[in-house]
């Protein structure tokens, strides 16, 4: 995956995809270079374009983005470190993958997800909202 200096969760790459008020704040991360997702939350875009807009939309879309980011392919041991993130906190098991990449990487993590955003770890949650 290479050095990642900041890290998108579903939240920011959707915010990305649909044009909202916050895709300026998540592009200009991704044109500074070096922004990187798991392919779990790139996964997780997948089935949230699909389920409203089909499987041909969601695949141009990750297709489209995936191509800017550096990807993660989370291994045995990310995966562990995901789920012992996912047990000791209330959030969803996607947004696990986000924080355990963006804590391996010490990057700040661009999310809007309340459950991140509240997470008292040393993590640098940046709300992709404001």
């Amino acid at each position: 995956m290479g050095t990642v200096e900041a890290v998108l969760d579903a939240y920011a790459i959707i915010a990305l995809l649909r044009g909202e008020s916050s895709a300026e704040r998540v592009e200009r991360a991704i044109a500074a270079g070096r922004a990187g997702a798991s392919w779990v939350n790139l996964g997780e875009v997948y089935y949230t374009i699909a389920r409203a807009s089909g499987h041909s939309t969601a695949g141009t879309a990750i297709e489209r983005v995936s191509r800017r980011l550096l990807t993660d392919e989370p291994g045995a041991e990310s995966i562990l470190a995901a789920a012992s993130i996912r047990a000791r906190h209330r959030l969803s098991y996607a947004d696990a993958f986000a924080v355990e990449v963006a804590e391996r990487h010490r990057a700040p993590l661009l999310t809007g997800a309340p459950e991140i955003l509240t997470l008292e770890r040393e993590l640098v949650p940046v709300d992709v909202r404001r």
